[in-house]
Order: structure tokens, then C-alpha cells, then sequence
């Protein structure tokens, strides 16, 4: 995955998106990304490549998006 800064710069970016968007529709593109940056991490954190912070952030990510989609499916009809 070619980032722009750093992966933990990426993720913190990535969560304030992920939360300021937090009961909105977003691209799929955009949810795509998230998606593909979340497991860019989980693998680098998996390979033990990553530091503690960065799988921090990861972990509140993933909840995050758990989350959304647990929403989204609530509301689904």
C-alpha cells in the first residue's frame, strides 16, 4: 500500500474520518480505503513490523468500523 506519511499518521487520519463520519453514508471508495489500511496495519502488526501505538490505533479502527456496520445494518430495510 503506497501511504503518504507515516501507517500511524494514515491511521489517526483515517480514525478522525472514520468518527467524524460516524452516522453518514460515505463513498464506497472512501469505506474501501478504510477498509484496505485496516488490513495493511493488522498485517504489518501480525508480522510484528509495527509499534505498540500503531496497533492502538488499528484496534480502535477496527472498532469503529464494527461498529458502523452494525449500525448501517440496523438501519437497513
Amino acid at each position: 500500500m503506497d501511504l503518504h506519511g507515516s501507517l500511524k499518521d494514515n491511521l489517526q487520519a483515517t480514525l478522525r474520518s472514520v468518527t467524524r463520519h460516524r452516522n453518514q453514508v460515505v463513498h464506497r471508495d472512501t469505506r474501501a480505503y478504510w477498509d484496505h489500511l485496516l488490513r495493511h496495519a493488522q498485517s504489518l502488526i501480525g508480522d510484528g513490523k509495527a509499534p505498540q501505538d500503531t496497533a492502538e490505533l488499528a484496534r480502535k479502527l477496527a472498532l469503529e468500523l464494527i461498529e458502523r456496520d452494525r449500525r448501517a445494518a440496523m438501519t437497513s430495510p
